[in-house]
């Protein structure tokens, strides 16, 4: 009984907290609903993404109709539950929580293989449960992004350990399987960023085996692979941005938010676009005030500070190449995060001015600072444990830090719904679907959509939460 906990535990609290979220809407008509998500228009998903991109507003081109077979394998999957809720709830919560939970679990357990596996439960939940995965919503190509990043690392990791042409052939399936992503290129270069940045670390550190050319000649083929695999959607995707391009004044015109946020709320994975509306001064999320209170202000400082705790162990045997690595790969992030601030502002300056896909920080990198914090807050529990060897005390600590993680990231869940709308520009994560949208949801689920609808009014980017309003 006592493996079996060991083994199963983490894998079970993540389903309970997966499921805790999406409860109160068992058994209703409630569906996901977000930014530019499809899920009112198309609430069945009929056709997928094509009655969203082609046949809504007069059109957009979508280049990734044809390399959506992931999100179309586990949609099929989650339809026959509808009856216990609506499949984009079920997906946001079974695939963007608890199945990108389990990849975490695995990815950590793999690489550092302690024998307390509760140590991967705090840097788990922190990769699923923070105010960035929280408040960007449940959108298909995120969800796929978060969930296949600790895989892409994983296999990578195991390439260069092993020089194994099988994990070059894994990671290429990867990237075929996750291209429905590639509609947001930033978001899409997200896992590729990580391997580069962990493959140039390998080189300067010296980690290869005697055998240079393989792991070159592995890494070249890998990239190639790539590349060949997706150019059947990133060639009309570049042809797509060159447009855009030409259309903003040659990105002049385009929206940008390079130094937004303070490091402050950087280092303690806030900043959401500085958590204001830089147009009017006021709040740009309802929850804002609550996270400069000082309860929040501890525990969201205290979390990063424990991470960064295993600094002081970097000399120290096992692994001291990859602890380097980590920690390398957090002070990175967490300088791409900072934008145009601080002694990399001019080369963030320079990634926006050159690749405009890079327009604003904090939405493209807080995923690899996350994804930094969580391997860095596991292996600071490894040396904490050094010092507390009391497996009762252990497991009090695990739990104090997992709650604080949950608690820094649960009042979007909860005080964000309580904010009421005083203006058309509503600022909020939820509001109430008037009844002519009911109207639509029962049309749309009837028509297969094959003909065009123009939605009015047409308030363009992000405007999902106005739809009381127009």
């Amino acid at each position: 009984m006592k493996e079996f906990f060991n083994k199963y535990l983490i894998v079970i609290i993540l389903f309970c907290l997966a499921t805790f979220l999406i409860f109160p809407y068992f058994g209703g008509i409630f569906r996901m609903s977000y930014g530019e998500g499809p899920s009112m228009l198309n609430p069945g998903y009929i056709n997928y993404f094509y009655s969203w991109q082609d046949k809504t507003n007069l059109g957009s081109f979508f280049t990734n109709q044809t390399l959506i077979f992931l999100f179309s394998f586990l949609w099929k999957i989650l339809t026959p539950l509808s009856f216990i809720a609506h499949p984009s709830l079920l997906y946001v919560a079974y695939v963007g929580y608890f199945l990108t939970g389990i990849f975490m679990y695995i990815c950590l357990n793999k690489i550092f293989n302690f024998q307390n596996k509760f140590i991967y439960l705090p840097g788990t939940l922190l990769y699923i449960y923070n105010i960035f995965r929280i408040s960007s919503g449940g959108s298909e190509e995120s969800i796929l992004m978060l969930m296949s990043l600790p895989l892409f690392f994983l296999f990578y990791y195991q390439l260069l350990k092993t020089y194994e042409w099988r994990y070059v052939f894994i990671l290429v399936v990867i990237s075929i399987l996750t291209s429905s992503m590639g509609k947001n290129l930033a978001l899409f270069s997200t896992p590729y960023i990580i391997i580069t940045v962990y493959f140039i670390y390998f080189l300067i550190a010296g980690g290869y085996k005697k055998n240079l050319n393989k792991l070159l000649i592995l890494n070249i083929s890998m990239v190639v692979l790539f590349f060949l695999s997706s150019l059947c959607w990133l060639l009309p995707q570049i042809e797509l941005m060159r447009f855009y391009y030409q259309m903003s004044d040659s990105g002049k015109v385009m929206w940008t938010n390079l130094s937004s946020g303070t490091f402050f709320d950087h280092f303690r994975l806030l900043g959401m676009w500085a958590w204001r509306d830089g147009w009017t001064g006021g709040f740009y999320f309802p929850y804002f005030p609550l996270y400069y209170q000082p309860f929040m202000l501890v525990t969201t400082f205290t979390i990063p500070l424990l991470a960064l705790f295993h600094l002081i162990f970097l000399k120290e045997k096992p692994m001291i190449k990859f602890k380097v690595f980590i920690a390398f790969f957090y002070i990175l992030s967490y300088l791409l995060v900072s934008g145009t601030k601080g002694f990399l502002g001019t080369f963030y300056q320079f990634l926006f001015d050159n690749i405009k896909m890079y327009r604003e920080p904090y939405s493209k990198f807080s995923p690899l600072l996350i994804f930094a914090t969580a391997f860095s807050l596991t292996i600071s529990l490894f040396y904490l444990f050094r010092y507390v060897k009391n497996k009762l005390l252990q497991t009090l600590i695990i739990f104090i830090i997992s709650l604080f993680v949950l608690i820094n990231a649960f009042p979007i869940f909860t005080e964000s719904f309580k904010a009421k709308p005083t203006v058309a520009q509503v600022k909020l994560n939820i509001s109430q679907v008037p009844n002519y949208w009911n109207e639509f949801n029962d049309f749309a689920t009837k028509v297969k959509l094959n003909h065009w609808i123009l939605v009015f009014q047409n308030n363009g980017y992000g405007s999902n939460s106005n739809w009381k309003y127009g």
